[in-house]
């Protein structure tokens, strides 16, 4: 799986897998988007269920969207943490995406780290074992959490279960236009 971006008019790939960082400015040189915030485009040449968490820091209010094939869109402002932005999506069909790196505010410059990370997809009825890390993202409540995605269609039913023999397990399940779903133990 690969990356292709467009920075300062110089074009590379990258593997997904590798983790690398592409190193950014929103300036006033860029294009604008329809609200006044600086935008960077960057493009991505991805495959029907590739599992991309897509981040983006810096010293601003981050946003980032994707956009692709057959109306595929999704944006997140604040989940990466600290006024960051963190995207979690499987695409749904191979194609060209396009990666927007901008700001929340209009008229906001500065510099910025976008990553593009492969992340593991569960299918219906895998079991999948893991071990959290103090090198792992923070969840919602400042624990280290592994983030996992699942393409489910709409109205179907899933049972997510999680057990942990050495902590008190949390689990959520995030779902599109904000579906949360929280679950402690304590009713398992």
């Amino acid at each position: 799986v690969g990356c292709a971006a467009l920075v300062g008019g110089a074009s590379f790939a990258e593997p997904v897998t590798q983790r690398r960082a592409v190193q950014g400015e929103l300036s006033q040189r860029d294009t604008r988007a329809s609200g006044g915030q600086y935008e960077d485009i960057y493009t991505y040449d991805g495959q029907a269920g590739d599992a991309l968490r897509i981040s983006l820091s810096g010293s601003i209010d981050t946003l980032v969207r994707i956009a692709g094939p057959d109306g595929f869109s999704a944006q997140d402002d604040d989940s990466g943490g600290n006024l960051d932005a963190a995207l979690d999506v499987v695409l749904p069909v191979a194609g060209q995406y396009t990666i927007t790196a901008t700001s929340y505010a209009a008229g906001v410059t500065g510099r910025y780290t976008l990553r593009l990370t492969q992340r593991p997809a569960i299918a219906l009825g895998q079991t999948l074992q893991g071990a959290l890390g103090s090198d792992d993202p923070q969840g919602s409540r400042l624990a280290p959490a592994d983030v996992y995605l699942f393409a489910g269609t709409q109205g179907q039913h899933v049972e997510v279960l999680m057990n942990a023999g050495s902590f008190d397990p949390f689990l959520t399940v995030l779902g599109p236009s904000g579906y949360l779903e929280t679950n402690a133990d304590d009713s398992a």
